[in-house]
């Protein structure tokens, strides 16, 4: 911490003059110091995160596994707390000690992503190789939730989506989880997503499923995914989870003008889940049918006045 200049190292005289030094002390018991931190200040703190991360590598480094937090308390750091921003240098060095050591805690690897999402400018080969290296542990992105993804997100987004290896794909799913991505990254996304469809549906496990679902219901409705809708399964498997309303308002939003879909196109595929009601959960035959009363109600001709006179008149 002193190296990291987090404290002085007259603050680090005085720290192991108390009982908190003498705790600290004691051998292979590590200290979850972020416990309750979010809740010390009602106004948002600049943490720098990346001299956190590197005393925890240097202690993973030279003491080994059984000496380093599982960072309990650190997810609420990460979700109410904006990040220092720092140089690429910086971020690509963190990743490279994280690459040569052992597999970290699940919230420590997410704690690096947050970092590395943040430059986007960085190494994708060096940041895919961390990626591939801890996926398996099924962590998540924690994030501050906005409407939409932040530009330096986005960007590190259109890189991913150039990448040819397997895994890039995998870390953009987990990035596009957490909100909407924009417009122009949305329809490559959508292609990408849509393309390993089957995959996701019949060989994925759970967690992965439902972020591949996450992902896909954070982008614009659009005709080419009901081809995934239409099976069964595929909303049999999101009913395990509670997004089951959020397909619902999904396909209600899809009727709505802005989105510029072609209504009869449209129409014919929200159809198929009221024909075929009994293979779908009612909540999702209903929401067809709320769509497609919004369909004809903003489709339906102008009344003529002279019907109204003629009413009149009667």
């Amino acid at each position: 911490m002193v190296e990291e200049s987090l404290i002085t190292r007259q603050e680090h005289e005085n720290l192991l003059n108390t009982q908190l030094g003498d705790i600290l002390r004691i051998p292979i018991t590590p200290v979850d110091i972020f416990q309750g931190i979010a809740m010390f200040s009602h106004t948002p703190l600049i943490t720098p995160l990346d001299k956190i991360i590197n005393v925890f590598l240097t202690i993973l480094e030279k003491e080994g596994i059984e000496r380093v937090s599982n960072g309990r308390g650190l997810d609420g750091l990460l979700y109410l707390h904006r990040i220092q921003s720092v140089s690429i240098e910086e971020v690509e060095n963190i990743l490279y000690k994280a690459n040569n050591l052992p597999s970290l805690p699940s919230i420590w690897v997410s704690a690096i992503l947050c970092l590395c999402i943040d430059v986007p400018e960085l190494d994708i080969e060096l940041l895919l190789n961390f990626w591939e290296k801890n996926e398996q542990l099924k962590q998540r992105l924690y994030f501050r939730h906005q409407e939409e993804l932040p530009k330096n997100w986005n960007q590190l987004m259109e890189r991913l989506l150039d990448s040819n290896r397997a895994s890039a794909l995998r870390l953009g799913i987990a990035i596009a989880a957490c909100s909407k991505a924009n417009r122009k990254i949305q329809n490559s996304l959508r292609e990408r997503l849509l393309a390993e469809s089957s995959s996701y549906l019949m060989n994925s496990d759970n967690a992965s499923y439902e972020l591949y679902c996450r992902a896909l219901l954070n982008l614009d409705p659009s005709l080419e995914e009901f081809s995934l809708w239409a099976q069964p399964e595929a909303i049999h498997r999101i009913c395990k989870w509670p997004w089951l309303n959020r397909l619902s308002t999904h396909f209600v939003n899809a009727a709505n003008p802005k989105f510029k879909l072609d209504y009869k196109q449209l129409r014919n595929q929200l159809s198929l889940f009221i024909a075929k009601r009994c293979d779908y959960p009612a909540t999702i035959a209903l929401a067809a049918l709320e769509a497609i009363l919004k369909i004809d109600e903003t489709n339906l001709p102008v009344l003529n006045s002279k019907i109204w006179q003629q009413c009149s008149d009667e």
